[in-house]
């Protein structure tokens, strides 16, 4: 689906840098120095402490995966709906792999916002916010993709890369602007506010969603259905006696059979 020419997409200008701490901490650090317009991109091509999801680290070889972040203005988004933002970013990374790899049909959204190929993971995304009063005047989506690395740390549980699953280099600039390119269709879509376009293309392809799973909640393995996400983001799940969990990250763990 394309978003109507009511709200023109994004025009993205892509700063690179051969070597930064992290594009996410650069931006928030310079963001009163700088005037980073909405489509601003820092591209590091080596990142020395890429920061992922709670606080851990991202793991990246020099010069193999794409590490950048992208600067929105969601002025237009209440600050209590601001996960719908995490669903548009998302959905864009998702379905560029999914471009990309064709002959994959296991690219999955795995809640709250990293992306699977099968039971692997190829790329995390991390949203940092500066919030005034009310609005939401500043979102850096800082993204993480697996692309031309082949060996990982014993230390990563579960990575896989693109030329993993395809066999063969990537080009890293090509790949940037495919995902630029769906990051500006789906900001558009939330944009004009086709929350339930952006709910169907984010839970259609949720890991696990509507499937009895087991889950380690909180210590307990446990069988559950994914049922949904509320608007902080928070996990929806009902279990197999039938109750009702909200589950914040870092309290629930998939377990992958």
């Amino acid at each position: 689906m394309s978003p109507s020419t009511d709200n023109p997409r994004i025009r993205f200008d892509i700063i690179a840098f051969d070597k930064l701490e992290s594009s996410n901490l650069f931006i928030m650090q310079n963001e009163g120095k700088h005037d980073f317009s909405e489509g601003t991109v820092v591209w590091a091509k080596s990142q020395t402490s890429g920061i992922g999801q709670s606080g851990n680290s991202w793991v990246s070889e020099d010069g193999k995966n794409l590490t950048f972040s992208v600067v929105l203005r969601p002025d237009f988004l209440p600050v209590a709906e601001q996960f719908a933002l995490h669903k548009a970013l998302s959905v864009a990374v998702c379905n560029t792999l999914r471009q990309i790899l064709p002959q994959r049909n296991d690219i999955k959204i795995k809640w709250p916002n990293d992306i699977y190929v099968g039971t692997k993971k190829i790329c995390g995304i991390l949203v940092n916010n500066k919030i005034s009063g009310n609005s939401y005047t500043l979102a850096v989506a800082g993204i993480g993709l697996n692309v031309n690395q082949t060996d990982f740390p014993a230390s990563l549980p579960n990575p896989i890369s693109l030329k993993n699953a395809a066999v063969h280099d990537f080009e890293l600039f090509d790949v940037l602007e495919k995902i630029l390119h769906n990051i500006g269709v789906w900001y558009n879509i939330l944009k004009e506010n086709q929350l339930n376009v952006l709910d169907e293309a984010y839970f259609g392809q949720m890991l696990n969603f509507g499937e009895k799973k087991t889950y380690r909640y909180h210590g307990t393995e446990l069988q559950a259905t994914i049922t949904g996400v509320d608007r902080f983001g928070r996990l929806l799940l009902q279990t197999a006696d039938n109750q009702s969990l909200v589950c914040d990250i870092k309290e629930l763990t998939y377990i992958f059979q």
